[in-house]
């Protein structure tokens, strides 16, 4: 059957490509956390280590400035001024290294 998903550009389990609306839950927004395949394009909950629809591994985290630094422990960003992680408050390492 073509419905909504088919006029809107939706998948079996969005409601919509615009709004993510998973079927069956009342969540109609992406959190910062959660990620998009780069394969196909499928939201994806921020502790999946893979994409639910198809499987592809979750890609790396990089930094938006080459200072800024990854928490060892929970894997937060955080900005180069930091000494301790924002999310975690993990200090960060000695000798940091993003490898750029």
């Amino acid at each position: 059957s073509s419905g909504i998903n088919a006029e809107y550009g939706g998948d079996d389990l969005t409601c919509c490509s615009k709004c993510r609306l998973r079927k069956g839950t009342n969540r109609s927004e992406v959190f910062k956390e959660d990620w998009e395949c780069c394969r196909c394009f499928a939201n994806n909950f921020s502790r999946r280590i893979d994409c639910y629809k198809c499987h592809t591994k979750k890609p790396p985290i990089n930094p938006k400035y080459p200072d800024d630094w990854i928490c060892p422990d929970c894997k937060g960003v955080n900005f180069s001024k930091r000494i301790d992680c924002y999310k975690c408050h993990a200090p960060k390492p000695l000798n940091y290294s993003n490898n750029y």
